[in-house]
């Protein structure tokens, strides 16, 4: 996966919501629900990547980026990947800006994944639907500051969540072999 225009990355954002959800559907549900090697479960992984994507769906649709005097010239997928694993390496964050809630004692636990799948679908559906109000020119024309990354543009700000969702389910793969 390459994306770059902005079609290319809505494509891109419900392709990699979908094809997640259809891992951690097929998970054993005791594996979905529950830590793998002492980190967060697979539940709690997503849970992560939803609470900045909510974030970043909301900020799209009340056109809240800042503007840049002059457009970027951004990143491609492949940049922002090795500069978010560069940040990862490099960058001490006190605290995550987006912890996984806590969760306990869940009763109907089958039940609860389905309504937990349904969200994470609607919360990449939102996400690319926010992005119907832009021009692709413009991805590249306002910007934000990621918490460890520092400033991008809007174009990497999406290249950077559809890398996001790779992150976690390869952190997942490999916790479970």
């Amino acid at each position: 996966m390459n994306p770059y225009s902005l079609p290319e990355l809505r494509a891109a954002i419900l392709e990699s919501h979908t094809d997640f959800a259809a891992y951690l559907q097929a998970l054993p549900l005791a594996t979905f629900m529950h830590p793998l090697q002492g980190t967060w479960s697979p539940l709690q992984h997503a849970q992560h990547l939803m609470a900045p994507e909510k974030l970043i769906a909301g900020t799209l649709e009340a056109r809240k980026f800042k503007p840049l005097g002059t457009p970027a010239v951004s990143k491609s997928y492949d940049e922002v990947a090795a500069a978010y694993r560069e940040a990862l390496r490099t960058t001490s964050l006190t605290s995550n800006p987006f912890p996984p809630p806590e969760y306990a004692g869940l009763d109907a636990l089958e039940a609860t994944r389905g309504l937990f799948l349904s969200e994470w679908l609607q919360s990449g559906r939102a996400l690319e639907a926010a992005l119907a109000r832009y021009a692709d020119e413009e991805l590249d024309a306002f910007e934000g500051r990621h918490p460890a990354m520092g400033m991008l543009s809007l174009r990497e700000f999406l290249l950077f969540t559809v890398y996001h969702v790779a992150h976690h389910r390869t952190a997942i793969e490999g916790r479970l072999g």
